[in-house]
């Protein structure tokens, strides 16, 4: 089966998206950031490169066209999609290790009622870069047009590639 080439859907029409990946978006109300924020509702357990992904993540700039597009999985990028994954894109340009974690802040916070406590820890990260082998938190490719950004989080057993809009 051919992968979803996710670039191509970049600078496109949510509309483009959703026909391209057989899919519905809804918007994900994010006032904060006060960005246009879509996620589907409808992507399933897909195949992407060997991987089956949960769902997928769109922004959209000013003039409604997608700017990024998240695909998010359960579970870490391993080997096998990584090796896949460069004979597409080549190799990455960066691979960040984390060399260092370094506590910033400690924070708890107790509801009203006593009942929900929450601890918040900010944490300052040393990167290196290093190799797929090393376990890294941040693989990087840089195209002519766009990037993409692959995240993993071990602890969290979930990873995320972004395709985004180089400027």
């Amino acid at each position: 089966m051919q992968e979803i080439k996710f670039e191509r859907l970049l600078r496109q029409s949510i509309l483009y998206c959703s026909e391209m990946t057989e899919s519905h978006f809804k918007k994900i109300e994010s006032p904060k950031l006060n960005i246009k924020h879509f996620g589907t509702i409808d992507f399933g357990r897909r195949s992407f490169y060997g991987m089956h992904n949960h769902h997928l993540t769109l922004i959209l700039d000013r003039k409604d066209y997608v700017e990024s597009i998240t695909v998010h999985f359960r579970g870490v990028i391993d080997r096998e999609f990584y090796d896949a994954f460069i004979e597409v894109y080549g190799k990455p340009n960066q691979i960040q290790i984390i060399e260092e974690i370094i506590p910033i802040n400690k924070e708890t916070i107790i509801d009203k009622e006593n009942n929900i406590k929450q601890e918040l820890l900010k944490k300052e990260f040393i990167l290196r870069e290093g190799t797929f082998d090393e376990n890294p938190l941040y693989i990087i490719w840089k195209k002519e047009n766009f990037q993409i950004k692959a995240f993993l989080r071990r602890k969290q057993n979930i990873s995320e590639i972004t395709y985004s809009v180089i400027n």
